[in-house]
């Protein structure tokens, strides 16, 4: 059984079930919603059998105003399972989305699944089967999915998944019916078009704008795709035949290398996480790209911050914009979240020590694995 010494307090008291804490007679704790007044509060698992009675170590729960925690799943530790909070587990995940609840949903790649996390930290599968790949169109646990790697949440809670290994674009409806929105099931290309008629070459992420336009990081593509509401496909920004590069220009003649992360802001500027040029892109409107933080080039990846091209990234992969235009970075190989104003100033937010570690605490002092995704809310989690 689980106890709390509160700050202040020199007594120990049993904790019941409840909203706030979870699994009081389990090997593990949760503590949910803790608030400002329980900073200090001690807590202590004690064990008891027909041998005796063993009493651990406490700790100190340590309750900031900001920083970094971890909502769901297990730090090192991969498989499947849903489940509550750091009971649940994943298996390789590629991009997070929050609806508008404030449920997320994360595309689980090499469980071949999309999952949803409550605020709450309880995970569940919303779509396929975990461990099964596949290219099925049907409903939740019959469709299948192979290497998932983005998600996208329109107006109506419709929920687009960037099919990664299956070169499309497929659409979940809120009660988990699955359809193929874009491209063909197994039919890789670049071709534009209406639905079907189109296709991906390596769809990594997409992001959506006020008006259910969909955008798409086509990786390898090396390419920024564009679907509209009705699902007819163009090719908005980078080379038609895949040629990988770093030019700024308007449409076909601007080149990205592996494009990975993507946002959208309330203006219509699309941001790019530029993987392999370790910079972060901006696209107007009418196609325009330039380079918005970062420098191009083998030898300039690098963690530092600046202005524009005095910056430096090391992977970036995925992208969040707040409503004043600041994006947000996942810099993987930096193990950090980096900030970029609308101006191109580059500040480290969260992590930043270049070791992959999983650490909650303050967001300087937070540390993490390789981060790989971005989703700005008022919080920002650890996932």
């Amino acid at each position: 059984r689980w106890q709390i010494q509160r700050a202040g307090s020199a007594g120990w008291s049993d904790l019941t079930e409840s909203d706030r804490f979870r699994g009081t007679n389990n090997w593990m704790l949760t503590v949910v919603d803790s608030t400002l007044t329980m900073n200090g509060d001690r807590f202590r698992c004690v064990i008891t059998n027909s041998i005796g009675t063993v009493t651990s170590t406490a700790d100190a729960l340590t309750v900031a105003t900001s920083g970094v925690a971890t909502l769901a799943g297990w730090p090192g530790w991969s498989g499947f399972a849903d489940g509550q909070g750091p009971l649940a587990r994943f298996n390789y995940t590629g991009s997070v989305r929050v609806d508008s609840s404030g449920t997320l949903f994360v595309a689980d790649a090499s469980n071949h699944t999309i999952r949803k996390i409550t605020p709450q930290g309880l995970v569940t599968t919303f779509a396929g089967a975990p461990s099964v790949a596949g290219a099925v169109d049907g409903p939740g646990s019959k469709a299948r999915f192979n290497g998932p790697a983005g998600v996208a949440i329109d107006r109506r809670g419709n929920v687009f998944v960037a099919d990664a290994r299956n070169y499309a674009i497929r659409r979940l409806t809120p009660d988990g019916t699955v359809t193929t929105f874009a491209g063909s099931l197994g039919t890789r290309g670049r071709a534009d078009g209406p639905g079907a008629a189109a296709s991906f070459y390596d769809p990594q992420n997409l992001t959506i704008d006020d008006a259910d336009n969909l955008y798409i990081a086509d990786g390898a593509g090396n390419t920024v795709r564009k679907i509209t509401p009705n699902g007819v496909v163009s090719t908005l920004a980078g080379s038609t035949t895949g040629a990988a590069g770093s030019a700024d220009g308007i449409g076909s003649a601007a080149r990205f290398y592996f494009p990975a992360g993507i946002a959208v802001d309330l203006a219509g500027n699309v941001y790019v996480g530029d993987y392999n040029n370790n910079t972060v892109r901006k696209i107007t409107p009418a196609g325009v790209v330039t380079t918005l933080a970062g420098l191009a080039g083998s030898r300039n990846y690098g963690f530092v911050n600046g202005t524009g091209s005095a910056a430096r990234f090391d992977g970036p992969t995925g992208l969040a914009v707040d409503a004043a235009g600041n994006l947000f970075v996942a810099d993987s190989y930096n193990d950090a979240i980096r900030l970029v104003t609308p101006e191109g100033v580059v500040t480290t937010l969260a992590g930043g020590t270049g070791v992959g570690e999983n650490v909650d605490a303050p967001l300087l002092q937070a540390k993490f694995y390789g981060p790989r995704s971005e989703e700005h809310t008022s919080e920002l989690q650890s996932h």
